[in-house]
């Protein structure tokens, strides 16, 4: 049988056929939703309850067979939810309470009148009202318990003032970070863990649920220390039959990773809006259907100029080309992104280098346009020109001859590379940077020396570190040269620094000097690799030389020594064992020298702090020096490395000790940035003052001619100086300067 919904279908038993008509009668009057059917026995009752599907029972108490009570237990083995109200003339308590421990619904005793049939309408209504609630909840709270097994999601249920929670799932620990059972014991402790800045959000949502109103909100949830989440809440008011709001139910629901997405969603709208790229939308056929401010801004069109027309408006036939190839082998490899370069040409008919970052459209695996952001890559083609061009000057620089020829192919390309008008190099030699190649802008008159730490060029150098100034008026200590305002200098490792100038403000950037480090790069291994190549060459020099001797002048004490020996041999006489152990003795000199001075020529000089008068007292203690003096007048500290320096004082010291008669002064002392090493012996004549030092040279017969070539490659392994010159006393002075004191 079908009936609506708000239908109340309801079996009265009554013995008394007449009255239980007129009952019917009066309580279908009553309220249209009510139907009642009539049954004067319990047999048949229990038969129409098979057929038919009640939502109330009215019964009287005394009946034939079975009483009241009797049907009513009947009635609960089989049908334990239906309404069952006891309508009844016989009333008593006994009977009452025995209608109550058997289970009926109501109790109702009949009188006189029919008022009494409106009070047993109204007891039906009511009766029926709170089964259908009672219904509807479980079959809420069935769902919920069946949905809860089967979601991540937390779903709960209140009472209408919070203050008894009806329901909620598992997933509500591990989302909300609080448990179930100390939320049963406080119903309104989950707010313990909503963020501080939401909470009013949470209470006024709370209220209006309460309300009777449906509410959909977002809030964080601090899980932990360590975790806040975003929840989705959303929830509705359950109503009873009065329209009373019972119970709260809802659900709420993880949505950090949205809240997520859409933030960058929106930081990504906003790059896209401050965006200075240029960007478009083109569909299938390639006709313009969006493109940006950036965009016209490029090409000197409008917006309505473009929107409609072809892209080879902007884009010649081989760009055009390239982009279809792109297209095709995206759709073959189902990637969605790409990169080519183009021209792209202006409103002007002038092109300018682009790269096109292309995007797909596509639905069902079909093309529906492009979408592409344009790239200005004018400064990075020009920037490639220059390191193309920077190669071939480094290929020049590997085939220079002299640091001359490497510093003019640097400057030549500072000019043609980096648009430099006004550069200079200078390459240190004896604590001075001197000019070795310019310019054609630089006139002869803004060329000066420096020394090491004075001004730009010569503190780049000495503190091997790039200076850029954009405006030298705005320094301190710094006095522009010829209106110059901006400066760009740069160390060439130990040989030198490169400088340019520019009268502008701010002439030099990052992209400058990126360049221009790269290129004084090359141009420190050219000078490094001539300057290796050059040592190597006095080496071999050397080799040759120690050839020469061993030939030439060794031969010649040894023939001697056996010439000797030979008429020793044949006449006993003592002179010519003497002469021969002369002879030996001045080869083995030669060969004690020859292997010195090609040792010296090999070493790499390493240093370190080492007391110059410690030194020089140790290297005399070394040497023969008969009725000879010797003093030291410094405690000086100096850098130096100690086996070399030993070597330059001894041979210094022999030499004088060779050279004079015996009774001679030797001193040593400090200058102030060298010393020097003095004696009282003959002297050496001003007309060979600068032959002293060339392999070979010597006065003496019995000498071999190195000692002081040794001493000026031990100088110029340190990068020192030496002069000679004239005593006070007359005798013979070496002053060596350049050198690197650590203490005074």
């Amino acid at each position: 049988m079908e009936r609506s919904a708000k239908q109340i279908d309801v079996l009265h038993v009554d013995d008394n056929l007449e009255f239980a008509d007129l009952a019917s009668t009066f309580v279908e009057r009553y309220d249209d939703r009510l139907s009642v059917d009539v049954e004067t026995s319990v047999q048949a009752a229990v038969s129409s309850l098979h057929n038919v599907t009640y939502d109330c029972i009215v019964s009287d108490y005394e009946m034939p067979q079975q009483n009241g009570i009797e049907f009513l237990e009947a009635v609960r083995e089989l049908y334990p939810n239906i309404p069952f109200i006891l309508f009844t003339g016989k009333g008593s308590e006994a009977i009452a309470s025995e209608a109550i421990s058997a289970g009926v619904s109501d109790y109702l005793q009949k009188g006189s009148g029919t008022s009494q049939y409106d009070v047993l309408a109204n007891r039906i209504i009511n009766t029926v009202a709170q089964k259908r609630a009672r219904q509807k909840v479980a079959t809420t709270e069935q769902r919920l318990e069946t949905i809860a097994d089967n979601t991540t999601e937390i779903l709960w249920l209140f009472t209408a003032d919070w203050d008894t929670l009806l329901f909620v799932n598992s997933s509500y620990e591990e989302l909300w970070g609080h448990s179930i059972e100390a939320l049963r014991e406080d119903p309104q402790s989950f707010l313990e863990n909503v963020h501080p800045g939401d909470q009013d959000v949470v209470t006024q949502a709370m209220a209006q649920l309460s309300a009777g109103n449906t509410v959909d909100i977002e809030c964080r949830v601090v899980a932990d220390e360590d975790t806040t989440r975003w929840m989705w809440i959303k929830g509705q008011p359950v109503f009873d039959e009065n329209n009373d709001v019972t119970k709260i139910v809802g659900y709420s629901r993880d949505i950090t990773e949205r809240k997520r997405l859409e933030s960058d969603l929106e930081r990504h709208k906003k790059v896209v809006a401050l965006s200075g790229d240029p960007m478009y939308m083109l569909d299938a056929d390639g006709y313009f259907e969006y493109v940006n401010t950036a965009l016209c801004d490029v090409t000197g069109y409008t917006k309505e100029a473009l929107i409609g027309t072809h892209v080879e408006k902007i884009v010649p036939e081989q760009g055009i080309e390239s982009g279809e190839e792109l297209i095709r082998s995206l759709l073959a490899t189902e990637e969605q992104k790409g990169t080519f370069e183009m021209d792209g040409v202006i409103k002007t008919g002038d092109t300018i280098p682009l790269e096109n970052h292309v995007s797909l459209l596509t639905s069902n695996d079909e093309l529906q346009g492009t979408v592409g952001v344009l790239r200005d890559i004018t400064e990075r083609k020009e920037r490639e020109q220059k390191l193309t061009t920077l190669h071939d000057v480094a290929n020049k620089l590997t085939t220079s001859t002299s640091r001359e020829q490497i510093c003019e192919h640097v400057i030549d390309a500072s000019e043609q590379i980096l648009d430099f008008e006004q550069c200079v190099i200078a390459l240190e030699d004896g604590g001075v940077l001197s000019p070795v190649a310019v310019s054609q802008a630089v006139s002869p008159e803004e060329l000066s020396e420096f020394e090491v730490g004075e001004g730009i060029a010569g503190k780049t150098y000495k503190n091997n570190e790039p200076i850029i100034i954009d405006d030298m008026t705005t320094r301190d200590n710094v006095t522009p040269k010829n209106e110059y305002r901006s400066v760009l200098s740069l160390p060439i490792g130990e040989h030198g620094n490169f400088q340019a100038v520019s009268r502008s403000v701010g002439a030099f950037d990052e992209t400058d000097l990126e360049i221009a480090e790269l290129l004084i790069s090359h141009a420190e291994s050219a000078l490094t690799r001539l300057t290796r190549e050059q040592r190597l060459q006095r080496r071999n020099q050397s080799l040759e030389d120690f050839t020469d001797v061993v030939a030439h002048d060794l031969r010649n004490p040894l023939n001697v020594a056996q010439g000797h020996l030979e008429l020793a041999k044949q006449t006993h006489e003592n002179e010519h064992l003497e002469t021969a152990t002369e002879a030996l003795d001045r080869g083995f000199d030669l060969i004690k020298q020859l292997l010195t001075l090609a040792r010296t020529e090999r070493e790499e000089i390493e240093t370190k702090p080492v007391a110059l008068g410690r030194v020089a007292q140790k290297s005399w203690d070394m040497v023969k020096h008969g009725t000879a003096e010797f003093s030291v007048t410094t405690t000086a500290i100096m850098s130096a490395n100690e086996g070399q320096l030993c070597r330059l004082f001894e041979n210094l010291f022999r030499n004088a000790v060779e050279h004079s008669s015996g009774d001679i002064h030797i001193e040593v002392g400090t200058l102030s940035d060298g010393f020097y090493v003095v004696d009282t012996g003959p002297g050496i004549p001003a007309s060979k003052q600068d032959q002293i030092f060339e392999r070979g040279f010597t006065e003496n017969s019995n000498g071999a001619g190195f000692g002081l070539s040794i001493v000026s490659h031990i100088v110029a392994a340190h990068g020192w100086d030496i002069e000679v010159m004239t005593g006070d006393a007359g005798g013979t002075r070496f002053e060596i300067t350049g050198v690197d004191f650590v203490e005074s």
